[in-house]
């Protein structure tokens, strides 16, 4: 099967014994906590959402949006793929934490992404390294020292052009992760041959010990989203088809 000229790869090729549900479901949720804290800063609702329903829409899915942690559906098994955008909402320990029904998600066979940024909004970029790996990817960690006003031009790698092959990838000011467990690096680095800092990872299915069936997505940048000069449809496309088939 093709989209757009490019091959499906790794998410038809499921460890022995996983399912294969990518193609079985058009439903999507998109989701982030109002914490109060992006006054000044791109509005998740307004500001990103519709950008991502637009894209959802245009590639046949049928697209949610949810605000708030408490308001998760109980059962989250019906969505294809889910996408938290709250960069700046953290995963905070106690009742409305909701990584366990989010783990149990991925534990389902769920896609799901995760949005982050620079080290400006470090808060969830720790609770991105936390959460990978409650889920058994491994020991990932976000670089807080890099410049947060560099632009970077990096390459999407063959393996995520599936929407179609546009692998240029210019990124303003994102945050980066030094150490990735068992993901896989969606992206050149920044630098080569070292050291090796990605802005977008993908855990794809089978590298998750305690989620096997699921796949955890990352971008640590929001301008690729939101409407400026890096908004980049392309690689929103690519993520969508990249969650919603493993």
């Amino acid at each position: 099967m093709n989209f757009g000229g490019s091959r499906l790869g790794f998410w038809f090729r499921y460890p022995l014994g996983l399912p294969d549900r990518a193609l079985s479901n058009k439903n999507v949720l998109v989701f982030y906590e109002d914490n109060g804290l992006y006054n000044g800063n791109p509005d998740p609702a307004t500001d990103l959402w519709p950008v991502i329903q637009g894209r959802e829409i245009a590639l046949g899915m049928t697209p949610e949006f949810i605000v708030g942690y408490d308001n998760l559906p109980a059962d989250l098994t019906k969505y294809a793929h889910i996408w938290d955008i709250g960069y700046n909402s953290p995963y905070i320990p106690g009742p409305h934490n909701p990584t366990s029904k989010l783990l149990s998600y991925l534990q389902a066979g769920g896609g799901f992404f995760l949005l982050g940024e620079n080290s400006g909004f470090i808060y969830k970029d720790n609770t991105i390294e936390t959460f990978v790996g409650v889920a058994g990817g491994g020991t990932v960690t976000v670089d807080e020292s890099q410049d947060p006003l560099q632009v970077y031009t990096v390459t999407v790698q063959p393996e995520f052009l599936i929407a179609n092959q546009n692998n240029n990838l210019p990124l303003s000011a994102p945050g980066l992760f030094d150490a990735i467990g068992t993901g896989t690096p969606m992206t050149s680095s920044i630098y080569f041959p070292a050291p090796l800092w990605y802005p977008a990872v993908c855990w794809k299915t089978g590298s998750l010990t305690n989620a096997p069936k699921g796949a955890i997505a990352s971008v640590l940048d929001i301008n690729f989203i939101s409407d400026g000069e890096y908004q980049n449809l392309d690689f929103i496309d690519n993520i969508i088809l990249t969650m919603n088939q493993r």
